[in-house]
């Protein structure tokens, strides 16, 4: 019974013993929550049409009696039969997914309604009334199952999909026509099920993780069948996701990964090239435990960052982290090269360069004379090395701090003859000893890359600080990880049918890479295993692109026969190693 049809009113309920309202508690119960009152009252003066009058709860009194604004005039102030209760409140619960699809906002699932769908009018994404009886009016949709099916997640497209603990439902209006309160329909698609939230979409491609978390499902149209199809991406690695994936992201510049955070705390990632027919599961380990993942685009730099919250052990305490993943994209100068988890970096050059500090030699050659355009230097770079590079990296002068005058004069040994007499920040650098800052992980072993080469695998930080084996400009240091790669059985064609089975070996191996370490491992399996180095002469430390060896034939692989051969890489170097083909003699 409403106390009149507009303003602020009382409601009450009758009989009085009826408790229909919920007082605010551990909740704010029915207070701001919406209501019909009544019939069609007033008449829209835009669309002509009458619509229902609507009232918002702003306190609940008792389980009987409320307060009440009137949103739209009601019909009558007399005791009404008709009336109902808002979708959505502190009651009856909000909605979990949500999509904007058809010029709508789609909100689903609810406590109370695990398996509705409502969407606002047409460009109006805060208005989801029904009572306008127009083809742009809100939406009110219940899926079409014989089966309890709660709504994990919405996405959009042509249609709209969403995806339930048992299957996946599409809504639309039944042909091309959009969707209006008249033709909306929202049928069962797929019969594979579908986890919380798990989805993201790729061109016209979806990725959704299938109920229990242990299958990743690739959903598209397919025009030759006319309809939907939902294709397992794990079906030739079913161990890939473990008991489960917690969490999912998916990256496409500069390729299109998907990362799948596990129950494990380690990382499943799926390179996916949809025209290639390309589908390349991998793991990713750390010294600690991935709990969530999230991909944005780079703010420096032409590719995205998967950023990851990682769970590690340090000094004894559970530390959480915030880090991210460099581009895969080898960079140009192999000192910038950072192939290390939870890492830091020192660069004695952008160090100037963010200084703006210019400096000038009195000579080319000998000990001369090196001023700066700022306060930069101190007795600490006696005996410290400085350095000028040009836009490759490629040194063009160096020399030895002998002493400093000032803080802007100091004396220049040079043991490589400078090519100018002047150079702005960013183009010279001053080395450094030692590196500090790393408190973040006191007390762990760490990998030291210090301009482009491995310095250590071993140090240990303490204080925070570690000292470096030779004094460096770039340095990178981290948590040091191994990259692993085991190809499947070789099945080479044969006359007589299958090599499945055969007994076979490398007898030798060759290796065709790009920008990579010289410096890994080979063999048939992880227990035997050879340094490529060793096969190689002399030993190259720069990056290599083309063929290992580079002379001569293949590398001699050990190892005996054993029923279809396999090979094993393995670089516990912090630098890349991208393998574009392998090449040997079977027999």
């Amino acid at each position: 019974l409403p106390s009149s049809t507009k303003g602020t009113i009382n409601l009450t309920v009758s009989p009085t013993n009826a408790s229909l309202f919920t007082v605010s508690a551990g909740t704010l119960g029915h207070q701001g929550s919406y209501w019909i009152i009544g019939g069609l009252s007033d008449t829209n003066t835009t669309t002509g049409l009458k619509e229902y009058g609507y009232v918002r709860i702003t306190s609940v009194v008792n389980g009987y009696t409320a307060t009440a604004t009137v949103i739209k005039a009601l019909k009558v102030a007399t005791a009404q039969s008709l009336w109902a209760e808002g979708a959505l409140s502190a009651v009856r619960g909000y909605p979990t997914a949500v999509a904007l699809q058809g010029n709508r906002l789609w909100f689903a699932r609810t406590d109370f309604e695990p398996q509705k769908e409502w969407a606002s009018r047409v460009f109006d994404y805060e208005q989801f009334a029904l009572d306008t009886e127009a083809d742009d009016d809100g939406l009110n949709l219940a899926l079409s199952s014989n089966e309890s099916n709660e709504i994990q997640w919405l996405a959009a497209g042509k249609s709209l999909l969403a995806g339930t603990f048992g299957s996946v439902f599409v809504t639309n209006s039944g042909g091309n026509d959009a969707i209006t309160p008249d033709n909306a329909i929202a049928s069962e698609e797929i019969g594979y099920g579908a986890e919380k939230r798990l989805v993201k979409k790729v061109g016209n491609f979806l990725y959704y993780v299938q109920r229990f978390g242990r299958k990743l499902r690739e959903l598209f149209y397919n025009w030759e069948l006319d309809t939907y199809k939902a294709l397992d991406r794990t079906i030739l690695a079913p161990h890939i996701l473990g008991d489960g994936v917690v969490d999912l992201d998916v990256q496409t510049n500069p390729e299109t990964i998907l990362y799948c955070v596990l129950t494990s705390g380690t990382l499943a990632t799926c390179t996916r090239e949809i025209d290639q027919e390309v589908t390349a599961w991998a793991t990713q380990t750390t010294s600690g435990t991935y709990t969530s993942v999230a991909v944005i685009p780079s703010q420096t730099a032409a590719y995205d960052e998967a950023w990851v919250i990682v769970e590690r052990w340090v000094n004894g305490n559970r530390r959480k982290y915030v880090e991210y993943f460099e581009t895969m994209e080898v960079p140009s100068r192999q000192d910038q090269c950072l192939y290390l988890h939870s890492a830091l970096t020192y660069d004695a050059y952008q160090k100037s360069s963010q200084s703006a500090t210019t400096i000038s030699l009195s000579a080319s050659s000998g000990s001369v004379t090196v001023t700066s355009s700022s306060a930069y230097f101190v007795g600490a770079h006696i005996n410290r090395t400085l350095r000028a590079i040009n836009a490759a990296g490629t040194t063009i002068g160096e020399g030895t701090i002998t002493a400093t005058a000032s803080t802007t004069s100091m004396t220049l040994s040079i043991t490589t003859t400078f090519t100018a007499l002047s150079y702005t920040g960013g183009t010279w650098g001053i080395s450094i000893r030692s590196v500090s800052g790393m408190d973040h992980l006191e007390g762990k072993t760490i990998g030291l890359l210090t301009d482009g080469n491995t310095d250590s695998l071993t140090r240990t930080i303490g204080g925070g600080a570690v000292t470096l084996t030779t004094l460096a400009f770039v340095v990178h240091a981290g948590l040091s990880y191994t990259q692993k790669l085991q190809t499947l059985r070789k099945e080479p064609p044969r006359p007589q049918g299958t090599a499945q089975g055969k007994w076979q070996r490398y007898n030798t191996i060759a290796f065709k890479v790009n920008r990579s370490t010289q410096n890994f491992e080979y063999g048939p399996d992880a227990d035997n295993l050879d340094d490529i180095n060793l096969a190689i002469t002399p030993t190259v430390t720069t990056l290599y692109t083309g063929i290992l060896p580079p002379q001569g034939g293949g590398i001699a692989m050990r190892g005996g026969y054993q029923r279809g051969a396999q090979l094993y890489i393995q670089n516990t170097q912090p630098l890349p190693i991208e393998l574009l083909s392998v090449m040997g003699t079977l027999e």
